[in-house]
């Protein structure tokens, strides 16, 4: 009941998502920089709370409202004020054909909503509401009139006037109503009312207003370009885009996702579904822009970026993932494994086949299929995830590879059929990351074995479909890509923090009670045949049973030469990601089997775990022996229990949220960004005062300003190359930054930077494999090549030099080799 009207009420009035105003409890507004999403007007319908929406997106509105209000506070007389002035403000909307909703706002005012099919620009919308009013005659003593928008310009004020959510109620009133004939404030709320009245709602379209204003609608400032296409002289491929459009329409998770590029709503997701749809229709990024046209955060330089990605390699989603994914059910004479494609091209008899024909579409079960595109996403999951940019691994990498691809091929064929057997040796190199209370393993495994496991793990969790219902933040796979294993892992631990937040920060949870679990040792402790009982319950043919087998044996044995012991998985390996998820999953859901009102947010072993709070001890009890009976106990010490969200203090939500510490403040994407770099330079003292190795992940991610990178390392140099702590990739993002810039080298070298580095460290390892890679690829100038090696590298004595790595040594030998070699090649040169 509440789930249906709540999504309703996001489609038609929720126009900027990621900021609403809260009602706290003083009954004054508070503007929230959350997610709003249809969930968090539920629980706002659910707990008798309000909520604000904001009107504007980038200069644009979606809906324009009229609030009649009475000015005595004490005895406001709404329905004498209906009678004398609203009566006849309706009565003029209806003489004009103007679909509206009428509200009762729950205290002294009603509201006179008018929603539009598409966005229109600010200054037409407050022209609209400007011209309705214009012979209303009232008492000022006694009534008021707001406008919505109250001005023509967004100057000064990015998201807008905020204006109370229907059917919010009121900290000082009573509940809004939407009401269809007479008001009557004796008249019970009933939500399925309320829903069709909702339901019955056709939306306005804003050229018939602007007309009213006798001017020609051509003029007036339109935010679609797609529109204007339409009334143009129709091209062939305009015509064939706009049929596409309209038969995917037919298509419910289409319907959704047009609606959401319309409504300016669209996630991670969301893009993913776009790229792979387009590169079935466009072989360029044509369908791609056509689409986006719509959207009213529309941004060409932003769009071109992001067009890149199909470049990159997209396929498209058959429809069974497709329906999956948007959480829709395929209806029976749908084919799962058909695409977008095949659907518009039996829809249209093959009208539009010239335009298909030379287009290669592959889907994702094509991608997952290919082991060239395996060894692409290994490739760049080496290169981003490993601790260390191993030399051996990485000149593997760069090879022509065709021929050991065949015989990974010829492997797995044989395992889906049982008959392979282990090779002798399995090709490995060990880390240790340091952390503040212990030392931690990591492993990268050899070319050929990455490539193989990791495909045999793709392969049973496709088979599994336990990528469709995505449960987790963390190592969600991402099957339609020809270059990643995984989703982003930035905008995946983004979205986990501000969906924690979203619970600590809004009041409609204040009744919920919270667990945030930490599992002991949680790789170590993963029981790999308790994984393969679990698996072998459900339903899978030989061939995936064949696959795991091998997965097993192979884990048992390479987790025998790292620990001497067969129980865990190794840290590093993709596979063990993906088998670590599914492991997790499946306790997880059968812990929730009985408590279906509870949220579990989790990111790899982190969880919080948000529920009932009549229900979170039996929730604790219960998830805590599932846990323990599959080999996974509680860390005691680190986990809590939150009764009632309403008592957490700042520290505590601190401490939930891991500090929050980077809040994106320095992402290059963020609007709010400040732009002087004097006030850049107080951001950076104002939240990065304290050197910490952990901030430098974020911070010297691809998507945080070169400038804070800057000045955060040219403030913390000396602590950087002295630390010890802090995880492989980490410093791999820091070197390639620092790599990449003379200036920063010169001043590394000028301030003898360098000697802080401890050869025996993960720094170390780090910082000497980083620089073979980019020397071999070009990617540092002679200049800070010559300036490293002269003032640090020749410096240092192979034979006394303590390193964490043998294959360290080698390395840091063929540098100085590369070197010595290059300047005698300048002598002759010269």
């Amino acid at each position: 009941m509440y789930r249906k009207i709540s999504e309703k009420l996001y489609e038609k009035f929720v126009v900027n998502h990621m900021a609403c105003a809260i009602q706290g409890k003083d009954g004054k507004y508070y503007t929230k920089y959350i997610n709003v999403s249809s969930k968090i007007i539920e629980s706002m319908l659910k707990s008798k709370s309000s909520m604000g929406i904001y009107q504007q997106l980038n200069g644009n509105v979606k809906w324009v409202c009229i609030d009649f209000d009475c000015k005595d506070k004490e005895y406001p007389n709404v329905e004498l004020m209906y009678e004398e002035i609203v009566d006849d403000f309706i009565f003029k909307l209806d003489s004009l054909n103007i679909s509206y909703l009428k509200e009762y706002s729950g205290r002294r005012g009603i509201h006179i909503w008018i929603i539009f099919d598409e966005f229109i620009s600010k200054r037409d919308a407050y022209r609209i509401v400007s011209y309705l009013i214009l012979d209303i005659k009232y008492d000022k003593e006694k009534y008021g009139i707001d406008l919505f928008p109250a001005t023509p310009t967004s100057a000064g004020n990015k998201v807008g006037k905020q204006v109370k959510l229907p059917l919010s109620t009121h900290k000082m009133g009573n509940q809004s109503f939407f009401f269809e004939n007479e008001l009557d404030l004796k008249k019970e709320i009933n939500i399925d009312e309320q829903s069709e009245i909702l339901e019955k709602y056709t939306f306005q379209t804003p050229s018939q207003l602007i007309a009213l204003l006798n001017e020609d609608s051509t003029n007036s400032q339109s935010v679609f370009k797609k529109h204007a296409i339409k009334s143009e002289k129709d091209t062939n491929i305009s015509v064939f885009f706009r049929e596409v459009y309209s038969i995917l329409s037919e298509l419910e998770p289409y319907e959704r996702l047009f609606t959401k590029i319309k409504n300016g709503q669209l996630e991670n997701v969301d893009y993913l579904v776009l790229y792979g749809t387009s590169t079935g229709f466009s072989s360029d990024d044509s369908f791609f822009e056509y689409l986006m046209e719509d959207n009213p955060l529309y941004n060409e330089e932003i769009s071109r970026r992001k067009t890149n990605k199909i470049k990159q390699g997209y396929g498209i989603l058959t429809l069974g993932s497709l329906f999956d994914r948007y959480c829709c059910k395929l209806s029976e004479n749908l084919n799962p494994l058909d695409t977008a494609v095949d659907f518009f091209m039996r829809k249209t008899n093959d009208k539009y086949l010239m335009y298909i024909t030379d287009i290669k579409t592959e889907t994702e079960i094509d991608i997952l299929s290919n082991i060239s595109y395996t060894a692409s996403k290994e490739k760049n999951y080496f290169f981003e995830n490993d601790e260390v940019i191993n030399p051996n691994i990485y000149i593997d990498f760069m090879k022509n590879q065709v021929r050991t691809n065949e015989f990974i091929v010829s492997d797995i064929e044989e395992i889906c059929f049982g008959k392979n057997k282990h090779s002798e040796n399995i090709e490995f190199y060990r880390y240790i990351r340091k952390e503040k209370d212990k030392d931690r393993q990591l492993v990268s495994l050899g070319y050929k074995d990455r490539i193989l496991t990791t495909q045999l793990a793709l392969n049973i969790s496709y088979a599994l479909n336990r990528f469709q219902n995505i449960k987790s933040f963390s190592y969600n796979i991402n099957f339609s890509s020809k270059r990643y294993i995984f989703f982003n892992w930035f905008n995946s631990w983004k979205e986990y923090t501000k969906r924690i937040n979203t619970y600590l920060e809004i009041p409609f949870f204040d009744d919920y009670a919270l667990i945030q679990l930490d599992l002991k040792k949680f790789y170590e402790n993963i029981d790999f045949i308790t994984l393969s009982e679990k698996l072998n319950k459900l339903t899978v043919d030989d061939s995936v049973y064949y696959q795991l087998k091998y997965l097993v044996n192979y884990n048992e044995k390479l987790m025998y030469e790292l620990t001497k012991s067969r129980k865990g998985v190794p840290q590093g390996p993709a596979y063990a990601r993906i088998i670590s998820e599914l492991f997790i999953q499946l306790i997880l859901d059968e812990a929730l089997k009985n408590h279906s009102s509870s949220t579990v947010l989790r990111y790899v072993d982190d969880m919080c775990i948000i529920c009932p709070k009549d229900d979170v001890d039996d929730m604790y009890n219960e998830l805590k022996i599932l846990l323990l009976k599959n080999g996974l106990p509680l860390n005691n010490n680190k986990t809590r229990i939150y009764y009632e969200l309403s008592d957490l203090t700042e520290e505590e939500k601190r401490t939930i949220n891991f500090g929050n510490k980077m809040s994106y403040e320095f992402n290059t994407s963020n609007e709010n960004m400040l732009q002087t770099n004097e006030e850049k330079s107080d951001l950076i003292s104002d939240k990065l005062s304290n050197y910490n190795i952990d901030d430098c992940s974020l911070l010297f991610s691809t998507s945080t300003d070169d400038y804070y990178k800057k000045m955060y390392f040219i403030r913390n140099a000396k602590s950087i190359f002295s630390e010890e702590l802090g995880r492989g990739s980490t410093f791999m993002k820091i070197y390639a930054f620092l790599f990449s810039s003379d200036e920063l080298v010169e001043l590394c070298v000028k301030n003898k930077l360098f000697k802080n580095l401890k050869s025996e460290s993960l720094n170390f390892s780090v910082f000497i494999n980083h620089l073979f890679m980019f020397i071999d690829q070009d990617l540092i100038s002679d200049k800070s090549l010559l300036l490293i090696c002269e003032s640090y590298l020749m410096k240092l004595d192979i034979d006394e030099v303590i390193v964490q790595n043998i294959d360290d040594l080698q390395t840091l030998n063929a540098i100085k080799k590369h070197v010595e070699m290059t300047a005698k090649e300048d002598v002759n040169y010269k």
